[in-house]
């Protein structure tokens, strides 16, 4: 397709330069001069001009209509809340132990992996944030007043606003210290 369009500038360039030379003298064109110097030929008029960026236009966006779609056919479009609503998320409220809200953060995440088409940073936000309820979203909607009307929170964010307020800084810490310290008579677990 690209060998044809060039082609045709190639010849639409021809044209023109057909145009530019057909009034010189003979034997005289582009520079090619016989003893004495003659002055170059007029330009072309504007009208021939015009008329031949319009072909050119009217080639190029011909080539581009008849260009295959199969290459668009296979772009494939983000998951859409549907998609995700389909996996059956949980839903989060406040909750008194601390772990619960990093096991349903890490069960959002399971969520997304299930998706068959990859779903956008940003809809890994708004979607997780649709499975707030009481007083988990209304942290959320507090959260997201405090920044600008237009700015986009992207998964990496959330996760990290969401574990520092539902989770005691060190806790995570503090429970895997036990787990590595339990222990069955005077045998470690591990």
């Amino acid at each position: 397709m690209k060998a044809k369009i060039n082609t045709d500038l190639t010849d639409i360039i021809l044209e023109l330069d057909g145009r530019i030379t057909r009034g010189a003298p003979e034997g005289l064109s582009h520079g090619q001069a016989s003893g004495s110097q003659q002055p170059p030929p007029p330009p072309p008029n504007l009208v021939e001009v015009m008329t031949l960026q319009t072909e050119l236009l009217q080639q190029l966006v011909q080539g581009q209509q008849n260009q295959p779609r199969g290459h668009e056919d296979h772009i494939l479009q983000a998951a859409g809340y549907q998609e995700f609503f389909g996996t059956h998320p949980p839903l989060f409220h406040q909750t008194d132990e601390p772990l619960d809200a990093d096991a349903w953060l890490r069960t959002i995440e399971s969520k997304f992996a299930l998706l068959a088409v990859p779903c956008s940073e940003a809809n890994k936000t708004l979607f997780a944030a649709q499975q707030l309820h009481g007083t988990a979203r209304i942290w959320w909607d507090n959260y997201r007043a405090m920044l600008p009307a237009d700015y986009v929170v992207n998964w990496e964010e959330f996760r990290t606003a969401f574990r520092v307020h539902h989770i005691p800084e060190g806790l995570l810490d503090r429970k895997l210290n036990e787990f590595l310290a339990l222990t069955q008579g005077n045998r470690t677990v591990l």
